[in-house]
């Protein structure tokens, strides 16, 4: 091993020196070696040529893709973002635009009605508190519904005269020709009679119609006559219809009907 020693004036400098090979000496050793690289070994930058890139202002990069792409893949983000901030804003003016405001309410209402009506009467101020508005609502009762009232039962009687029932008109279907339905008004009569069936009507043609309607559904002649009474104690029967008929004198609040 070799040192440098001198004094002030001698020629002096640091650079680490060239050991020679001891085999005596077991102690590590340190060789610098000046000049270039041994074949079996190759520069840095040649292994590797990313490490270079560390540190150089003019190629930044994001992992594997370069600072233009980045830039230009942010730019149509960007561009996506504020075409859809657009188009929904424009949707909503669209929307906004279709409703129809409410309609305006009269400042002053006057509602009259010939019938009786109750009113309530509400003031509402203005902002300014110089004007008011009335608003004016009517309810307009209606009259209670009288009872229906149905007519007397008619005393109207043609004495000996032909009735024939509305059966006849075919209306309510084919005649039978067996069915009794022609008829004779008798005024004043009473009689005796087997009651077969009774109502109360206005008329001695209705009280007849009951009879002849007897005789019409099966086709017969089971209903004989009637005997109509308009006044006495009415309701539920003044009207009876008979199978047998025995005619016992006059009675003057009395109508018959008698099959011909």
């Amino acid at each position: 091993m070799s040192y440098n020693v001198g004094g002030p004036g001698s020629h002096y400098h640091d650079a680490p020196e060239r050991i020679l090979h001891d085999n005596g000496h077991n102690a590590p050793e340190t060789v610098p070696y000046v000049g270039p690289y041994p074949p079996n070994e190759k520069p840095l930058d040649a292994v590797n040529p990313k490490i270079m890139e560390v540190g150089i202002g003019s190629r930044r990069r994001l992992g594997d893709m370069s600072a233009s792409k980045f830039w230009i893949i942010l730019g149509v983000i960007c561009a996506l973002v504020i075409a859809a901030t657009v188009g929904g804003a424009l949707q909503r003016k669209e929307c906004c635009n279709r409703i129809q405001p409410p309609p305006k309410i009269p400042t002053d209402s006057h509602v009259s009605s010939p019938t009786s009506s109750a009113t309530a009467v509400g003031e509402f101020s203005t902002a300014s508190g110089s004007s008011s508005t009335t608003q004016t609502s009517t309810s307009t009762s209606s009259p209670t519904p009288s009872p229906t009232t149905f007519p007397a039962p008619s005393k109207d009687c043609q004495n000996g005269t032909t009735y024939n029932s509305l059966f006849q008109t075919g209306e309510n279907g084919g005649v039978p020709p067996g069915a009794g339905l022609t008829f004779t008004r008798l005024c004043g009569q009473n009689a005796d009679i087997n009651n077969i069936g009774s109502a109360f009507v206005y008329s001695l043609d209705d009280c007849i119609e009951i009879c002849a309607g007897i005789n019409f559904w099966p086709g017969n002649r089971r209903c004989t006559s009637v005997i109509y009474r308009p006044e006495g104690k009415g309701k539920p029967v003044n009207c009876w219809a008979a199978n047998e008929t025995s005619l016992t004198g006059e009675r003057s609040d009395l109508f018959m009907g008698l099959l011909q």
